[in-house]
C-alpha cells in the first residue's frame, strides 16, 4: 500500500490486517489486498483499542470481537452493547439504550451478562 494512501493507519506492522480510516465509512480493518473485512468500533474518537487480546467490531449495528493479532473475528457481531474484555470475559447485552450526558454517552441495560472469548455465556 503506497505511503499516504490512507489519512490514518493505526497498524504499525501489516501482517494479516490493518486498521485504517476510509472516508465516508470510518475505521475499518482491511486485508493485504485492501478488501474491507469489517468496521471497527469507535471509542474515544478512534478505533477501539485491544483489551485482553481482542477489540470490538461492528456489523449491522451489532458489536462483536476480533483477535488483535490475526484480525480474525472470534465472536460474531450480535450484541447491542459490549464492554472490552478483561481477565478473559466481557460484559455484554442484547438490550441496551444510550444515555447521553453532554458530549459523553454511556450504555444502560437491565440485561447485562458475561461471555468468554468464544462468545459463550458464562456465570460470573
Amino acid at each position: 500500500i503506497p505511503q499516504g494512501k490512507y489519512k490514518f493507519c493505526f497498524t504499525d506492522t501489516f501482517k494479516t490486517f490493518a486498521i485504517v480510516l476510509k472516508p465516508d465509512i470510518g475505521f475499518v480493518a482491511i486485508d493485504r489486498h485492501e478488501n474491507i473485512l469489517y468496521k471497527v468500533f469507535v471509542f474515544d474518537n478512534g478505533p477501539d483499542e485491544p483489551a485482553d487480546g481482542l477489540f470490538r467490531i461492528i456489523e449491522n449495528n451489532k458489536i462483536g470481537f476480533a483477535d488483535a493479532v490475526t484480525g480474525k473475528i472470534l465472536i460474531k457481531p450480535q450484541f447491542d452493547c459490549a464492554l472490552p474484555f478483561e481477565d478473559g470475559v466481557a460484559q455484554v447485552s442484547t438490550n441496551c439504550t444510550i444515555k447521553s450526558d453532554g458530549e459523553h454517552s454511556s450504555w444502560e441495560s437491565d440485561h447485562w451478562f458475561y461471555v468468554d472469548k468464544t462468545g459463550k455465556k458464562i456465570n460470573k
